[in-house]
């Protein structure tokens, strides 16, 4: 055990919206940390919260570049476990989510043909 590191799970986080900084404690939930950054962050609260992520940035198989990781609401308690304290986890609001597509028309199995107002087919 003696390469083994005791992890302590991170007491303040840095929270990065539009390159300001805020310190915040970590939220118990993907919803309470949401919160923390409408907290933080005034600009965010007249935003839907399903367009507001959490992301960090990590560094994948000792690759020097670092990417950036969204965090999913049902990994927040994971992954804050696993941060370190101060570390910072940006905010991003997304683009407005796709709207569903609308159904077609009913067609009849029967083709028809349309007239104009002039009996034009």
């Amino acid at each position: 055990m003696s390469g083994d590191v005791l992890r302590i799970p991170a007491d303040i986080l840095t929270y990065c919206y539009c390159s300001r900084m805020v310190y915040v404690t970590p939220g118990e939930s993907y919803e309470q940390a949401i919160n923390f950054a409408q907290e933080a962050f005034p600009e965010l609260r007249n935003i839907d919260r399903d367009l507001i992520c959490l992301e960090i940035r990590v560094v994948f198989n000792n690759q020097k570049e670092r990417k950036t990781a969204q965090i999913g609401r049902m990994a927040w308690s994971a992954v804050v476990a696993t941060l370190a304290r101060y570390e910072i986890v940006e905010i991003r609001v997304s683009s407005s989510p796709a709207q569903p597509a609308t159904e077609p028309p009913p067609y009849t199995s029967r083709s028809r043909r349309f007239s104009d107002s002039k009996g034009h087919v």
